[in-house]
């Protein structure tokens, strides 16, 4: 699976779940952000979410979704701590994120 989503889209769509991030250790869930697809076909899309054994949150993320045919994950986590720096580190551009066998790559254009 690959996202391709603008910097300030993802940035907007993670201001809607921050409130509801746990703030525990890398090994907690409630400290990450869960991204997946949901619906079939060209009816695709993608959210965000996030959950702190008290409050859920998820919001929508404008993006451009690339699927692999037979795949059986449709999700994937990042730990919200780590998201938030490499964030504050890339210029105002699109970002991708490929998840494959396992591992979640984030890239940003190269120049």
């Amino acid at each position: 699976m690959f996202i391709k989503v603008a910097k300030k889209d993802l940035e907007t769509a993670l201001q809607v779940v921050t409130n509801s991030t746990g703030t525990g250790s890398a090994d907690d869930l409630s400290t990450h952000y869960v991204f997946r697809l949901v619906g079939e076909g060209d009816a695709t899309k993608a959210e965000v979410l996030s959950y702190t054994k008290q409050l859920c949150s998820k919001a929508p993320l404008v993006c451009e979704i690339e699927e692999e045919e037979g795949a059986t994950s449709r999700a994937f986590t990042i730990e919200g701590k780590r998201l938030s720096k490499w964030l504050h580190a890339v210029p105002d551009t699109a970002i991708g994120f490929e998840f494959k066998g396992g591992v979640v790559t984030a890239t940003v254009p190269k120049g």
